[in-house]
């Protein structure tokens, strides 16, 4: 047991993720590295995502804030676990929610991006894209998932991401793959510009976007987090 009360640190997982991360199941071995560091960690499914409950074409941004106010709110009700010292790790998609989720809630005191989506839909999606959304009711070629218009496409119109960084003041690290072929290296950049409080961005060579690339580039993410979350949290 804990002498003290320790920090937690969640992680958030991208589109079409889960509680593991991608494939090669790195949320696991990173939940696992940062616990051997003294942070209690929490990796968790969205809902219609891995081992949650609900239909994936059902998500929205609006629904994953919420599940992710209310994993923060039970866990941290678990002893020896420090309120008010919260991180949210996010990737891609997990990344987004995590910054909307940070501005409103005190407890966060760190956010790390990896290689995460940080603009808006409308600002990466084709206007082509979006209307043939909005003729069809939905967007079959997202990875073979479907993407309602009236659900998931309609519901990133409220969020804008730019006033959202331009208000955080908290401390933010951004960690893209040169070999990230998913997310581009501009989006932490754009947003690194916009965010008020500090900042630090590492760019990887051969990292992409699922966390594979040359030997020991799972290490390598796992040390410049830890060396973020120690400075900041």
């Amino acid at each position: 047991k804990a002498k003290k009360k320790v920090p937690l640190v969640v992680l958030c997982h991208g589109w079409s993720g889960n509680h593991l991360g991608t494939w090669n199941a790195f949320f696991a071995r990173a939940g696992q590295e940062l616990a051997k560091q003294g942070f209690a960690v929490l990796c968790f499914d969205f809902r219609g995502s891995g081992n949650s409950a609900g239909q994936f074409e059902n998500q929205t941004i609006t629904s994953m804030l919420s599940d992710l106010k209310v994993v923060i709110d039970q866990t941290i009700k678990r002893q020896g676990i420090d309120k008010n010292r919260i991180a949210l790790v996010g990737h891609s998609q997990g990344a987004y929610v995590a910054l909307f989720h940070a501005v409103k809630d005190k407890r966060v005191k760190v956010l790390i991006s990896w290689m995460g989506r940080l603009s808006d839909y409308k600002d990466f999606a084709s206007k082509v894209e979006i209307e043939e959304a909005k003729r069809r009711g939905f967007l079959p070629s997202w990875e073979g998932y479907t993407v309602r218009y009236n659900t998931y496409v309609k519901d990133t119109f409220k969020y804008r991401s730019e006033a959202v960084l331009r208000r955080l003041k908290l401390p933010i690290g951004f960690l893209y793959g040169e070999a990230d072929t998913i997310v581009p290296i501009s989006e932490g950049e754009r947003a690194r510009k916009l965010a008020k409080g500090k900042t630090e961005m590492k760019i990887l060579k051969d990292l992409t976007h699922d966390f594979t690339g040359k030997p020991g580039i799972q290490k390598e993410i796992l040390a410049i987090t830890t060396q973020w979350l120690k400075r900041w949290l």
